[in-house]
């Protein structure tokens, strides 16, 4: 799905917008900032950035470059000093409406330095095919930003260590690994941790299961197990939070109320168990391909629902 069809899909019916839990990429949550002249560093015209378009939504990023153009250059010279800076800035929200609403308040009102800047939407062409899940520091602000720090909570239904054959071997068996006839020494040790979390929205009777697995790698005479062994929990944890997070997808209402749904379009991706015994996870071992055409009927039920709400809304 390329980022036009994303667009129509998950953003702004007559008001009513789509947020899910992935980069933002398509060019009417991105704002082009041109003719930016100040004697600031760039980090500094960065934090004015955000200062001032952070008032109308949540950022994902606020990036700001050394201008290339010539002219540009000539003129920061002339109108400011010497020292004088010609920059350019993309300003990328998470929500196309804000992104507008933005656009709208501070054109020919937004000034840096002593010249006003120019505000138009970005017209970028390269977006990835697949849509990028946020961070897990992302996922969470994003959440905090929409349903409020107590509109959501997770619970860890599961947190433990992978086993391997190797280790319930004995002891001689661990100090030496046959690899093409010849003994070694196994001077590295792996250790793997898997979580699953469950996530619950607050007065939405809604919940969302995702799972992370990380691995981390120490050596067997070094003092770094304490220190492997909690990276990869903490780690786990993160990745599982970020997935259940990932499964969610926010409806802004014109009144800016936020309703909550499971999007259908992100797998479970509860991964496979080394040991059945020991892990109850489902082992799959075969996947279709094929496109099921459900998930996209679902989401259209979701956006007549939404239609129907606004047309009574209006009544």
């Amino acid at each position: 799905m390329n980022c036009k069809q994303k667009e129509k899909k998950m953003i702004s019916i007559s008001g009513i917008e789509m947020i899910d839990f992935s980069i933002p990429t398509c060019n009417r949550k991105n704002l082009f900032m041109t003719n930016i002249v100040s004697g600031m560093d760039a980090i500094d015209v960065e934090d004015q950035l955000h200062c001032k378009f952070s008032q109308f939504g949540l950022l994902y990023e606020v990036q700001v470059f050394k201008s290339k153009n010539q002219a540009q250059k000539e003129n920061a010279v002339l109108s400011y000093s010497e020292n004088a800076t010609a920059y350019y800035a993309f300003i990328k929200f998470y929500s196309s409406i804000a992104a507008t609403r933005a656009q709208k308040n501070l054109t020919g009102k937004c000034f840096i330095g002593e010249k006003c800047c120019k505000i138009t939407y970005a017209k970028r062409t390269k977006v990835p095919e697949e849509p990028l899940c946020l961070t897990v520091s992302q996922c969470v602000e994003l959440a905090n930003y929409y349903l409020g720090f107590n509109g959501w909570s997770n619970e860890i239904q599961l947190l433990k260590r992978y086993t391997s054959d190797v280790e319930s071997n004995t002891e001689q068996d661990k100090q030496n690994v046959i690899e093409n006839g010849t003994s070694v020494d196994r001077e590295v040790e792996t250790v793997k941790f898997v979580c699953i979390t469950k996530l619950y929205i607050t007065g939405h009777f809604l919940s969302s299961q995702g799972s992370g697995v990380w691995e981390e790698k120490y050596s067997r005479n070094g003092d770094g197990k304490g220190t492997a062994y909690g990276k990869a929990r903490k780690i786990a944890k993160q990745r599982a939070l970020q997935n259940a997070l990932s499964k969610l997808l926010l409806i802004v209402l014109p009144d800016g109320k936020v309703t909550v749904e499971v999007n259908p379009l992100i797998p479970d991706n509860i991964p496979s168990a080394h040991d059945d015994r020991d892990l109850p996870f489902l082992k799959v071992n075969e996947i279709h391909t094929e496109v099921d055409l459900s998930d996209s009927d679902h989401i259209q039920d979701v956006l007549h629902n939404l239609q129907d709400l606004e047309e009574s809304m209006i009544g």
